[in-house]
């Protein structure tokens, strides 16, 4: 029995794209109808770049365009050869459309045209005449969109390439990102690495007119690049922001909503992407259960090993793999977000707050400085620092001067969009002239400004009856082996207490409830022991008195997984529970943002492990604020300023953060 076409491919790894041209062109003179009907109907595997090289595609193509004119344009394109003759053509065709019976005829002759012209290095005739073909009939555009995009891109292609080489380098720019629209759209990952390549040459060299382009171009393609997860692709983006970031700044004017549409799509965007993007549903992929049925078996086998053997590298392994096949299923459905004008944003501000976003850029002669710009409702300022350990706190001492003068005027909250704390270190910790910045000003920090847009979301589905649902573990015995924390449990039924709500103590305080009561509740605060690996963000935890399926261990993946929706806010009264993994770009893992993924509107947790009688006195005064009505920043701010009073040592108070919707 002979063997099918697809086992023949799996047989000898032959590419059915390579076969499908192969057969095309043995086949177009004697039977065109049929090869032209064939390349439509196997388009799909064709644009597929697992099936054809990037070489192949345009010989298909061209192949395509070539029989259409064969079988629907004008006789007066059919025997052109070479560029010579093709304005001729051109003008020949558009003297007789009265004569034909269809525009479509005329349309055809065109697009061939437009490849004949484009091959032979005249790439903007070829432009030219493919716009000729969408104008002259609509309906042939229609019908032939795919190649008619294809055709642009290629040319667009190759123009840049022509424009790199005469050394235009600000117009390569802009044609190579139109090409790279097209190459990302269509999932042509190694034709848009190479265009990502070239743009990353390109980017610093761009004047006003390719800033403006890029930035209209960015609008529609900063969300396929953020769904790009290989590294070389990351560090390509970076080279374009920081480019353009660098003509920014180089250019006689600094255009502000230039600056700001560019750090929105730089800066932490497929975290805002991740945070809007529908549930997984992780246990149903066979192979991250595959993971977590192996980790759950190492899990058990660790139970009685001895402590110095738990940390065993195959768990390190299968907590990697389980990330990155998270990470892919998460792009496949990131959703596309609206982005703001630097007006529109500043419309969401209130009148006391200050958004300081920070941006690593490298500035001609190689030198890396990280670019902060502050932004405030009625306006704006820049500083640069060398790229150190401690630039978030030599950009805020540069804006000093600065913001001396907006505190007089009564601003008191300072934003950090992006990169906010180093592991170990807080903001409010920044040295400020004489004192710290927490001396004068609520810190907080934004992962991006998509996070402080109105919801869209069904009324019905926000609606909360309970003020708040508490959890708190003591810790006295059970499996966990934590040290105790006796305030936990009393901390939680006087969190109830103050907001009017549910609490759940010791054993009573497991996920299944945890899962049963917070869709019902405003706000949620967990008392309990955490712990965060920069390494393996999803793995990050909160500890739970086991249940009859589970064992306690409820994970950063888990609760992004929950529906929250309509949670205002989540407080962890747990160790390192507002760490967060933060990669170059501003993006952000962790249970703050796992949080605000299931719909938490805001997270309040720690930094670093602190003193038990500190915490619960920090989230009772925390929530006395907001029983009286406080916003959540100023109920921050004013629990901060009592327990920094009541603990001085800067392991104690410093530890507290608010990520998120401070309003």
């Amino acid at each position: 029995m002979s063997a099918s076409p697809a086992e023949l491919i799996e047989r000898y790894q032959l590419k059915a794209g390579r076969l499908i041209t192969q057969a095309a062109a043995q086949a177009k003179s004697a039977d065109p109808a049929g090869v032209l009907a064939a390349l439509r109907r196997h388009r799909e595997i064709l644009a597929d770049q697992a099936q054809t090289t990037h070489e192949e595609l345009m010989s298909l193509v061209n192949m395509e365009v070539s029989l259409v004119n064969q079988l629907e344009g004008s006789p007066a394109a059919q025997g052109v050869r070479g560029n010579r003759g093709v304005l001729e053509v051109f003008d020949e065709v558009t003297r007789t459309l009265d004569e034909m019976s269809r525009p479509a005829q005329a349309a055809a002759a065109f697009l061939r045209l437009a490849w004949i012209a484009a091959l032979a290095d005249q790439e903007i005739t070829g432009l030219a005449l493919l716009h000729e073909a969408a104008q002259v009939s609509p309906d042939f555009a229609a019908h032939n969109s795919w190649i008619i995009e294809v055709s642009r891109a290629f040319f667009l292609d190759r123009e840049g390439s022509n424009r790199y080489q005469a050394g235009d380098r600000a117009q390569s720019m802009t044609y190579c990102l139109g090409s790279l629209e097209f190459a990302l759209g269509q999932g042509r990952t190694s034709w848009a690495e190479r265009l990502l390549t070239r743009v990353a040459d390109l980017a610093a060299y761009a004047d006003q007119a390719a800033l403006i382009n890029a930035v209209a171009v960015l609008a529609r393609l900063a969300p396929l690049l953020a769904r790009m997860l290989d590294r070389v692709a990351d560090q390509r983006q970076r080279q374009i922001y920081g480019g353009l970031f660098a003509s920014v700044l180089g250019g006689e004017e600094i255009g502000s909503e230039i600056l700001w549409d560019l750090l929105q799509y730089a800066l932490g965007l497929r975290t805002a992407m991740t945070i809007a993007a529908p549930r997984l549903g992780l246990i149903s992929d066979p192979r991250a259960a595959e993971l977590l049925t192996l980790l759950e078996q190492d899990r058990k086998a660790m139970l009685n090993a001895p402590p110095v053997a738990r940390a065993q590298p195959e768990r390190v392994s299968l907590r990697e793999a389980f990330e990155e096949r998270r990470r892919s299923l998460l792009i496949e459905v990131m959703p596309q977000i609206g982005f703001k004008s630097l007006q529109g944003f500043r419309d969401l501000l209130d009148d006391r707050t200050i958004v300081l976003a920070l941006y690593p850029v490298q500035l001609a002669g190689g030198l890396p400085v990280v670019l902060g710009y502050a932004v405030w409702t009625t306006g704006q300022a820049l500083a640069m620092a060398p790229s150190t350990p401690d630039d978030l706190g030599e950009i805020v001492r540069q804006l000093g001067d600065t913001l001396d003068e907006l505190r007089r005027t009564g601003l008191n909250h300072i934003c950090i969009y992006g990169r906010s704390s180093e592991s170990g270190n807080s903001p409010h910790l920044i040295r400020l002239g004489d004192g710290l910045l927490a001396d004068h000003w609520l810190v907080t920090s934004l992962p991006h400004p998509h996070v402080l847009f109105p919801l869209d979301a069904d009324p019905d589905r926000l609606a909360r009856t309970e003020g708040v649902v508490a959890f708190g573990l003591g810790f006295e015995s059970g499996p966990h082996e934590e040290p105790p924390i006796p305030d936990a449990p009393a901390e939680a039924v006087a969190i109830a207490a103050l907001a009017g709500g549910l609490f759940r103590v010791n054993d009573a305080a497991t996920i299944f409830q945890l899962r049963d009561l917070v869709p019902r509740a405003r706000r949620l605060h967990v008392a309990t022991h955490g712990r965060f690996t920069a390494s393996t963000p999803s793995f990050h935890h909160l500890l739970l008195t086991p249940g009859a399926e589970d064992d306690g261990v409820l994970y950063a993946w888990e609760i992004a997984e929950l529906d929250l929706a309509g949670l205002e806010l989540a407080t962890l009264s747990a160790c390192e529970s507002a760490e967060t993994a933060v990669d170059l770009s501003g993006n952000t893992e962790g249970i703050p943002i796992a949080l605000m993924r299931a719909g938490a509107r805001a997270v309040i947790g720690t930094l670093w492990e602190v003193e038990t009688t500190c915490s619960r006195a920090f989230f009772e005064l925390l929530y006395a604020q907001l029983a009286a009505g406080a916003s959540r920043g100023d109920a921050f701010r004013a629990a901060q300023c009592e327990i920094r009073r009541r603990f001085p040592d800067e392991r104690d108070w410093p530890a507290f953060f608010l990520i998120g919707d401070w309003r």
